[in-house]
């Protein structure tokens, strides 16, 4: 089976269901409004408004999930990552061992979030800090989740979580992929 079948799946089943039905009941009857089509003639005409609902509901479907799933493919197949078997999931976590102090540590991970424009939303005790990229351009909103964990005096494990902030986000184009990487490069670069 093709590893990106359920994703496409996934994206038809949002795309017909969740815009394609609505979109397709609700065009026509504005349309009979605004022209002046009566209700009777609607109603008359019930299977074959059906069969045009339902018809431009799978269609848009189709057409909204190949576009949407092979460009976010495409785009994330482009970008440079460290873990290509995740590749498809939006909820990228990366680990990295710092051979610095925890406090260094938790100044170094709140220094990378300027690399992708991230505002700290907040911090607790050196040991968590959360944070979220802003919206527009090549940006969606991203949350950034750092969790640090002292090993001793001298070094600091550190694992970082990005993910849409929106629950619904079914592709974000590599964006999670982006983020994380970048962050990863600056703490790699630190600590050399």
């Amino acid at each position: 089976m093709n590893k990106y079948l359920p994703l496409y799946i996934k994206a038809f089943l949002y795309f017909t269901f969740g815009f394609g039905i609505p979109m397709n009941i609700l065009l026509p009857t504005t349309l009979g409004f605004i022209f002046g089509y009566s209700w009777h003639g609607i109603v008359s005409e019930m299977g074959r408004t059906a069969f045009i609902i339902w018809a431009g509901s799978i269609a848009f479907g189709l057409l909204c999930s190949l576009g949407m799933v092979t460009i976010h493919i495409l785009r994330v197949r482009s970008l440079p990552t460290r873990d290509a078997e995740n590749v498809l999931s939006l909820i990228q976590i990366r680990s990295i061992r710092l051979p610095i102090s925890q406090e260094t540590a938790f100044k170094t991970c709140i220094a990378s979030l300027m690399i992708v424009s991230a505002k700290v939303l907040e911090q607790e005790n050196l040991l968590r800090i959360k944070a979220q990229t802003p919206f527009g351009g090549n940006n969606s909103l991203e949350q950034i989740e750092f969790n640090l964990t002292r090993i001793n005096d001298s070094e600091t494990h550190v694992t970082f979580t990005c993910r849409p902030k929106l629950k619904t986000t079914l592709v974000d184009f590599g964006a999670s992929i982006d983020v994380a990487e970048k962050i990863y490069w600056y703490l790699e670069e630190k600590i050399k």
